[in-house]
């Protein structure tokens, strides 16, 4: 069951999408025929301050959850592996939010593919 706390936070975030969604900021990328970027889009990028290009890198919606920020959280932890095996005398940094994974986020071939490879598809943009 729901708390009062609960409510009052779901009913905030319907709220700000709606006034998201209401901006008049987001569509598909357009151009003119002289290939510069279409007048509506940049007018709105103007007078909000962004633009959100949709289906700009596909359909698919990208959720920024906790599967997602893990993910692309473990390769601050590669690098400060990889960084200590560079440089064993320095004092190894502690990323507090992986403390305890260091052993699944060592720098080797195996994470190189697994966690490195394409890491650029999980990008975190705001």
């Amino acid at each position: 069951m729901k708390t009062s706390v609960e409510d009052t936070m779901d009913a905030y975030v319907r709220e700000g999408e709606e006034m998201a969604f209401a901006l008049g900021n987001r569509g598909a990328i357009k151009f003119n025929a002289d290939g510069t970027l279409d007048e509506d889009i940049v007018e709105a990028y103007w007078r909000v301050g962004f633009y959100v290009f949709e289906g700009a890198l596909g359909d698919e919606e990208v959720i920024y959850d906790e599967v997602r920020i893990y993910e692309r959280s473990r390769l601050i932890a590669l690098g400060i592996d990889a960084r200590q095996q560079r440089f064993p005398d320095e004092s190894r940094y502690v990323y507090q939010p992986l403390i305890g994974e260091e052993d699944v986020n060592r720098w080797n071939e195996d994470t190189r593919e697994s966690v490195l490879k394409n890491y650029n598809q999980r990008d975190l943009g705001l």
